[in-house]
């Protein structure tokens, strides 16, 4: 069997009363935006009091399966956004979809980021070129694609993240009997930051081959079930 067996998959505990309440006020309360676009900076890190702290933030990040714009060094301190950590989260969400529990939950992730790209104030931070952040998102272990040997996170704008997402989405999940409307979900996110970037004449610096290469390999997947 050609099969690649991945020994460290990584295993996550989900609420979804937590992601329903994440859904709620992001639907329903506007103002809700600005707290998920909070910045905390760490340009002037404060020495521990206590002799052992629970995180060293001196440590470099994981690596991150994205395409190559900046690098920081790994031995300063980088600014961290609840956005990029939600991106992260989802990115593991969204590669462990086994059985209908966790259709439902890539579900909700989905019309989450589809919240998200919908505001206006949102669409501006994640295209703003001066707001970067290292966001690590994990990627699946295919076969026809080499894995990635680079272990720095590159700080880029939110939107590259947010696409690097969608796209990876697209090709790591090519079966023929897949739910069609987690596609036409993360289609439809591609679709509204596309729109504002033509809107607000936006030229994101970003690696447009890969999505679509990802975008014509769905559909070529795709047609032999709109043809029956």
């Amino acid at each position: 069997m050609l099969v690649p067996v991945d020994t460290s998959q990584t295993r996550v505990k989900i609420d979804m009363a937590v992601l329903l309440v994440l859904y709620e006020a992001i639907h329903l309360n506007r103002n809700f935006i600005t707290v998920l676009t909070h910045t905390k900076s760490l340009s002037n890190p404060v020495t521990p009091t206590t002799p052992n702290p629970a995180i060293d933030r001196s440590l470099p990040l994981p690596s991150s399966p994205t395409t190559p714009a900046g690098k920081q060094p790994t031995g300063l301190p980088q600014p961290t956004n609840l956005l990029g950590t939600f991106f992260t989260f989802s990115s593991i969400i969204l590669q462990n979809i086994k059985d209908d529990s966790s259709v439902t939950h890539a579900r909700l992730c989905l019309v989450i980021i589809t919240c998200i790209v919908e505001d206006q104030f949102a669409n501006s931070f994640l295209h703003d070129p001066n707001m970067t952040f290292p966001v690590t998102l994990h990627r699946a272990s295919l076969l026809h694609r080499k894995p990635t040997k680079d272990g720095l996170s590159h700080v880029r704008p939110l939107a590259c993240s947010l696409l690097d997402l969608m796209v990876e989405f697209m090709i790591s999940h090519m079966a023929k009997n897949f739910k069609l409307d987690l596609y036409r979900k993360c289609l439809g996110v591609v679709h509204r930051m596309l729109c504002y970037q033509k809107r607000c004449k936006i030229r994101l610096n970003y690696n447009w081959k890969e999505l679509w290469v990802g975008e014509s390999h769905r559909v070529l997947t795709s047609l032999p079930l709109c043809v029956n």
